[in-house]
């Protein structure tokens, strides 16, 4: 095993990288510096932490602090979660920062749930909690990362299986460089909460899109252009936001559409690297599910198509503000010859009118709010909208 450490990636900020090499060197350093810990839920002691930085030496020497925990990581939950967690490892006993994203995690293996307890002072949090970890026998997997406790997930394989982000982009690589001669990488990045990669398929555009092509000239409508071509995006969470999933998109016009359903491994029930290798070699697969859903729409006529759009943006829970500055630039693009593809595809305007303030995992919602669209009746919302 290496001695090497990436730099510690702080709250609220992300790393990005321009190849997949970039970011399989960071995995494997991540892979091998992460401390899981499997343990009992009644070991794990929540400890308030004073947000006193004046005082912050003698706070991580009461507190008996790991050595391995820097000044800034405390001093930064001083002003986040507020909390300490004591629990057992093979090292022996740890006290280090909690991460405020791991409040969720720790809320439900103390089996305690509310949101009153995001309102609750820390002094008193801890205690709750604490009353809640001490009834619970069960196994808790523990993430020690960048010196804070990331995540506190249930511990039994069936309820959670690691799934090394390390792993994970390897293969996706090896079915790339195999299938897809030629790809591009756009962006890649990682969070606290997220590993994202997004792939231009460009050189492969002509076999990704033949078939849903050959659709819209039987609909008669224009086939895409070479401006727009299949996008491939990868999301992943290994502290439970989300599984190793795979999602098709295409670049239109400067918009990023989901154009079908992901191929997605869930961290439980046993879930192995094998299963996401079986994944990655489906992604032909995936793009041709994705032409035959969209093929469907196109042959659902809409003759009140801003009624429509309005009435399955509600339908999906979309901002209202958004979605009526949208169907105004809808109205614009639309052919005149309206089906439900049309309103599918005009949907997307709506999230550049969507205030996320950047925060990836509003965005992840939106993006799948919108993709729900692929399964409705249209024809159930062909009808005059009332405001």
């Amino acid at each position: 095993m290496s001695n090497k450490k990436n730099e510690r990636l702080r709250e609220g900020c992300a790393k990005y990288f321009s190849t997949l090499e970039d970011a399989l060197a960071y995995f494997k350093v991540q892979k091998e510096t992460d401390e899981w810990s499997r343990i009992t839920i009644r070991n794990i002691q929540l400890v308030p932490l004073e947000n006193c930085p004046i005082l912050l030496d003698s706070i991580m020497d009461g507190y008996g602090i790991s050595e391995d925990v820097g000044k800034e990581a405390v001093e930064e939950e001083m002003n986040g979660s507020g909390l300490l967690m004591t629990y057992p490892t093979k090292k022996g006993l740890r006290t280090v920062p909690v991460r405020s994203m791991a409040f969720t995690s720790l809320c439900d293996r103390a089996k305690i749930t509310g949101t009153a307890l995001t309102l609750i002072q820390p002094d008193e949090l801890a205690k709750i909690l604490n009353t809640g970890f001490r009834i619970w026998d069960q196994k808790a997997l523990v993430l020690f990362r960048d010196e804070k406790v990331s995540t506190v997930q249930a511990g039994d394989p069936k309820d959670y299986v690691v799934l090394p982000v390390y792993d994970l982009l390897g293969c996706l690589k090896a079915s790339l460089d195999k299938n897809f001669p030629g790809y591009t990488v756009i962006q890649a990045g990682v969070t606290q909460m997220y590993t994202t990669v997004s792939i231009s398929l460009k050189s492969q555009a002509k076999g990704l899109l033949q078939k849903l092509n050959h659709a819209l000239l039987d609909a008669g409508k224009q086939p895409f252009s070479s401006d727009s071509y299949p996008v491939l995006d990868f999301i992943t969470s290994d502290v439970g936001r989300a599984g190793a999933n795979l999602y098709p998109y295409l670049l239109d016009r400067g918009n990023h559409i989901r154009i079908g359903s992901p191929l997605c491994v869930a961290h439980k029930n046993g879930a192995s690297i094998t299963d996401f290798e079986n994944n990655c070699d489906a992604l032909f697969s995936m793009y041709t599910a994705a032409a035959e859903s969209l093929e469907k729409l196109l042959k659902i006529p809409v003759k009140l198509p801003e009624d429509c759009y309005m009435h399955v943006a509600k339908r999906l829970n979309l901002s209202k503000k958004a979605a009526e500055k949208a169907v105004a630039e809808f109205e614009q693009i639309r052919p005149i010859e309206c089906t439900a593809y049309d309103i599918y595809m005009g949907l997307w305007l709506i999230v550049k009118y969507t205030n996320t303030e950047g925060n990836q995992e509003t965005i992840l919602n939106l993006e799948e709010n919108i993709s729900r669209g692929l399964k409705l009746k249209y024809n159930e919302f062909d009808k005059p909208y009332k405001d």
